[in-house]
């Protein structure tokens, strides 16, 4: 079986511009037989056409026809053959709702759907269709073209065995059949006008078929066809349909614009706003001829309008020309010589009577006739009911008080009304019971935008009801009086429409029946836990107490979930705009804890719910006057976003101070929500930090975040690494008492007989160093175990305290020394000898001494040496000045080492079991940086600051006025 269901091969698609360089222009002529199918708007069984002749057996064909649909079917009938057995052994339709060409031959074995959807198949316009079937080369291929817009769509398949058109059935056009000639329903009836249908016994070259589909040459065509409309008369019988002629170019260039008449005298700025809502700007859409030509064939598309244009006009000009767009080059046919166009004057031109085709300048507020350029497609949509009525309409006329629906509405302007001023009624053919009406206020009343109607549905009850008439398609948005916006507009915060509708009713969530906020979202069958996104932004650490072992750090905190219970409406990509007011809905409540699992205090800054915008919106159905976007909550993200102040406590390890690292944890942990039920789940970036790392004494080196298994309870746990500032301490502490200790040392350079001085020196930095260590430790914790700083502190007292020892020593032995200098002999050269003493005259020495001691004087060839002998206090001050410097150098060697060396403390985990894997949920709750990062935060409108306790974020019935006052 031949089947192309969504897969077909398609050939490089051919436009008209590579057919020839010149043939663009219509050169095809004359007139070809048209066939008008149920053209009193009644669906019927009986409006078709039959051939009188069988075909024979086909293994190639070619149908090709032009078709202009006025209402569509469930399925809308081209060309049905049946033979028996077989109700479509060949058919060839069209599905409105999937805008798709359906061909199906063969017993079955050939069925393929091509989709239409550039160019679709619009009411009202005319469409050129070839479909060529090569059932030897088993290959489908179906051209249409609307206009100069072309589609060639290939379809092949494979088929089993070789397929074939039988022979000696019966081929009808207008009507689908069941069996032969025969098993006919008005769902599958044909409501429009077919003209010009051939029938190829072959398969015709792609450039024959082009040039039908296009509107080329006739003699593009070779083959003679085997059935042709133009034989209708003979070759056919007619049932209840109109046989005519058509126009080849009428049907082959549909102007992309239609004739729209406001056939009432309205003024010229009431024609301008009412020809505005067809599609046009207000300044170009009135009819403005630019040619005689032109003019002649306005008057007379208007010409039918005469009665009612002219009632209530007594001034000169009948109908409504935009004079504002006339230049100084503009075709014009003034009666009087043209003069300046200002804002109170305006141009009218006579359609009927003796001065037909004048122009006149006339009084804006006069009442006349309009013409209305409109485009073409008219689509209209009335939303707001679901009855039988249809929801699609088009204006396939010139008469703007006459529409037609989709599959057998009609929208009209009938008499009656309160006011006598006749109403709008839609009634629909196939259900005369049911139906709408809007009695008219006013001769400018017409139905576009939202009105209040009388319904009658199909229980016979009448109802009041609220509908909107709009042509805005599916990217706009319908304002009250009928004009169109951007769709995004709805709810934007920003005032579009002039009545301000688009930003009336503009709740963001709707609620499931039964909705209960302190239920947790629904899980996805097989899904596992409720996965909450979460991430924090921390913007400052305000307040590092090191004597209170304390942490204050401002944060936000993101946690994002769906909720499929919930439904989304018109979200902006702006997400600040998308805040849900109130605290009736599901949000995770959180706890924040500090490291050794005690709570923190908290200062709420602001608390706020968004729906985040994403791509995949719905319209609204066609029972909503509001044509809301729709995000369906399975799909759409909810955040929360709270702004905190939170003040945990850290144990810090501060036997490195000041050269310490710290390392600080908060947790915040799901409150009262186990993890089989709800999960954390890391987004991409799980932690950032945007303030100033560094701080008084310490500089934040490091944040991370991760989520754990606190008490079957999931997690988020936020660590900060604090390095000390050493460079601080180093001048202001190290240094001075490193001076302070060679202050001390200097004092062995001192004389041995000045202790006073020596003593002082070393007491006044003994008691300068206690001073600075008593200093120091009231600005450091005190802690139980002995710190670098008071390591350094200790050694620098005892040090100075063993100079102190030392000096006293010295001192000691400086009394018993004797005071007299010893003369030692010294063997000179010359017989020259002298023994002194300091404290008698010299005396001669004996010869027989070969040295002289120390404090003797040698005369040697006029020279003298004097040599003194060092005592026990002289050579233990030398002592200490060699040992107490060697011993302070391997204190600094292993003191420094020490800082270098000991590493950063380490932490225990809080009760933490196992670390829960992110990586499976990064994609599905990793944002971007333009939907959450922290360069696009949304605003707060944060409460009062208010200490909060506890550390909680709860979500409980007061959640509202909790917000107020700071909590969440």
């Amino acid at each position: 079986m031949m089947t192309s269901p969504s897969s077909h091969a398609h050939s490089p698609p051919t436009t008209i511009e590579q057919i020839h360089d010149v043939t663009r222009i219509l050169t095809l002529t004359g007139c070809v037989t048209s066939v008008h199918f149920q053209q009193d708007g009644l669906p019927s069984r009986h409006s078709h056409v039959t051939y009188n002749d069988s075909l024979p057996d086909l293994t190639a064909a070619t149908v090709c026809f032009r078709v202009r649909l006025v209402q569509y079917r469930k399925v809308v009938p081209f060309l049905s053959y049946a033979v028996e057995g077989n109700g479509d052994e060949l058919f060839i339709g069209y599905h409105a709702l999937s805008h798709e060409v359906q061909v199906a031959c063969c017993g079955g074995l050939v069925e393929v759907f091509t989709p239409t959807q550039d160019p679709q198949l619009h009411l009202g316009q005319w469409a050129s269709l070839c479909v060529v079937l090569d059932l030897a080369g088993r290959q489908v291929v179906v051209y249409h073209a609307v206009n100069s817009s072309l589609q060639q769509s290939v379809m092949q398949e494979g088929v089993g065995e070789e397929a074939e058109v039988r022979g000696g059935g019966r081929l009808v056009v207008g009507q689908r059949q069941a069996v032969v000639d025969g098993g006919f329903s008005t769902a599958f009836s044909l409501r429009g006008q077919l003209a010009d249908l051939r029938l190829f016994d072959t398969v015709l070259t792609q450039d024959e078929v082009l040039s039908f589909v296009t509107c080329q040459a006739a003699e593009g065509v070779a083959a003679a066809p085997l059935v042709s409309f133009a034989a209708l008369q003979d070759a056919f019988r007619v049932g209840e349909a109109e046989v005519g002629s058509l126009q080849v170019q009428d049907a082959c260039m549909d102007a992309a614009w239609q004739l729209v008449v406001i056939s009432h005298p309205v003024t010229f700025h009431d024609a301008q706003s009412l020809c505005g809502l067809l599609g046009q700007p207000a300044d170009r859409a009135l009819v403005t001829p630019a040619s005689m030509d032109e003019q002649d064939a306005l008057l007379a598309g208007v010409a039918p309008y005469e009665d009612s244009c002219l009632s209530g006009n007594t001034s000169l000009g009948d109908l409504w020309v935009d004079g504002m767009a006339l230049g100084t080059d503009s075709f014009h046919n003034f009666v009087e010589e043209v003069t300046m166009i200002d804002s109170s004057t305006c141009v009218s031109v006579s359609v009927w009577g003796d001065t037909r085709g004048l122009w006149h300048h006339t009084d804006c507020r006069d009442l006349k006739c309009a013409a209305c350029r409109a485009p073409r497609p008219s689509v209209w949509w009335l939303r707001g009911h679901d009855t039988l009525l249809d929801h699609g309409f088009s204006l396939l006329t010139g008469n703007l008080s006459a529409m037609t629906g989709f599959f057998g509405s009609s929208l009209t302007l009938e008499e009656g009304g309160s006011a006598g001023l006749g109403q709008w009624r839609v009634a629909s053919a196939a259900h005369p019971h049911v139906s709408a009406v809007l009695p008219r206020t006013s001769l400018t009343h017409y139905p576009f935008g939202v009105h209040e109607w009388r319904l009658r549905t199909a229980t016979l009850a009448t109802v009041n009801a609220s509908l909107l008439l709009t042509r805005c398609g599916q990217d706009q948005l319908t304002c009250r009086d009928g004009r169109c916006i951007q769709r995004d507009y709805r709810c934007d915060l920003e005032v579009d429409c002039s009545d301000s509708s688009d930003e009336q009713d503009c709740g963001r969530v709707r609620k499931a029946a039964g909705y209960k906020r302190e239920v947790s979202p629904p899980r996805a069958v097989g899904s596992g836990a409720q996965r909450v996104g979460v991430r924090a932004d921390v913007l400052a650490v305000t307040k590092l107490d090191i004597a209170g072992f304390r942490v204050t750090v401002e944060l936000r905190l993101e946690l994002t979930w769906r909720d499929s219970r919930l439904t989304f409406l018109n979200l902006q990509q702006d997400t600040w705009k998308n805040k849900l007011s109130g605290g009736d809905l599901w949000r995770p409540a959180v706890e924040y804890l500090s490291s050794d699992g005690s709570a923190s205090d908290l200062r709420h800054r602001g608390h706020n719910l968004y729906a985040l915008h994403h791509q995949g919106a719905a319209r609204d159905s066609f029972t909503d006057t509001l044509e809301d976007a729709i995000y369906q909550g399975n799909e759409t993200k909810l955040k929360m976003v709270a702004q905190e102040e939170v003040t945990f406590s850290c144990p810090f390890d501060l036997f490195a101070f000041p050269f310490d690292e710290q390392q600080c944890d908060l947790i915040v942990a799901l409150l009262e929500l186990p993890r089989t039920d709800v999960t954390l789940t890391p987004q991409k970036v799980a932690v950032n930090f945007t303030g100033q790392r560094t701080m008084l004494h310490y500089y934040l080196d490091d944040e991370q975040a991760d989520v754990v298994l606190l008490e079957n309870r999931s997690a988020f746990r936020l660590r900060f690494r604090f390095i000390n500032l050493s460079s601080y301490f180093i001048p202001s502490t190290y240094v001075p008492t490193f001076l302070l200790l060679v202050v001390g040392y200097l004092t062995f350079f001192f004389p041995l007989d000045d202790f006073s001085d020596r003593i002082m020196s070393t007491l006044t930095s003994l008691l300068v160093e206690a001073a600075f260590f008593t200093q120091v430790s009231a600005s450091i914790p005190q802690t139980s175990y002995l710190k670098l700083v008071d390591m350094w502190f200790v050694f620098c007292i005892i040090f100075l305290f063993v100079v102190m020892l030392a000096l006293v020593a010295v001192n000691s032995l400086q009394p018993e020394e004797n005071t007299d200098t010893i003369v030692e002999d010294i063997r000179c050269e010359e017989p020259f000898y002298m023994r002194f003493n300091l404290k008698v005259n010299p005396e001669p020495l004996p010869k027989q001494q070969s040295h002289a001691r120390e404090g003797g004087i040698c005369c040697c060839a006029g020279k003298q040496k004097r040599i003194k002998k060092r005592t026990r206090a002289e050579v233990l001050n030398l002592t200490f000045r060699i040992v107490l410097p060697i011993l302070l150098i391997l204190f600094l060697i292993l003191y420094f080492c020490s800082v270098m060396i000991f590493p950063a403390p380490m932490k225990e985990e809080v009760e933490v079991v196992e670390e829960v894997e992110g990586e499976e949920m990064e994609e599905e709750y990793g944002m971007e940086e333009e939907e959450s990062g922290s360069g696009e935060h949304e605003g707060y409108e944060g409460s009062e600051d208010g200490e909060g306790g506890g550390g909680v974020l709860e979500e409980d019935g007061e959640g509202v006025v909790e917000e107020e006052e700071g909590g969440i």
